[in-house]
């Protein structure tokens, strides 16, 4: 495992992870992207779907001139980081659980209560 996925495996929201990935190409100077065919020379990143974009960009790229013979060590490199940081972005998204960060409407003993109020009401 290298760095970058070390770095990927730590960050606790997209955000950061957002972030990292930025760091990431960022760190690639501009003879090494000059060596990536055009279509795979990552722009900015914006948002999460950037990432996945890239992963599946890279993979049509890879499979194609690995059939041919010719898989190049950049584009290898960015689809190990992209597909580590797909593979990241998915399991905080299925972390982030909405309902727990929505406070309850009612209380644990407020419920019990209303329905109680009407059973006595009918009883009478």
């Amino acid at each position: 495992m290298n760095t970058w996925q070390k770095y990927i495996l730590r960050e606790s929201s997209v955000s950061e992870l957002l972030t990292i990935s930025r760091e990431f190409l960022a760190s690639w100077s501009p003879e090494a992207l000059a060596q990536l065919p055009e279509a795979c020379r990552p722009g900015r990143i914006k948002g999460e779907d950037d990432v996945f974009f890239w992963r599946d960009e890279l993979v049509g790229e890879y499979c194609s001139r690995a059939a041919r013979g010719d898989a190049t060590s950049p584009i290898r490199d960015l689809l190990a980081y992209f597909s580590a940081a797909a593979e990241r972005a998915v399991e905080l998204q299925v972390e982030f659980d909405p309902m727990k960060s929505i406070p309850p409407l009612f209380s644990e003993k407020s419920i019990p209560r209303l329905f109680t109020s009407t059973q006595t009401c009918n009883a009478r």
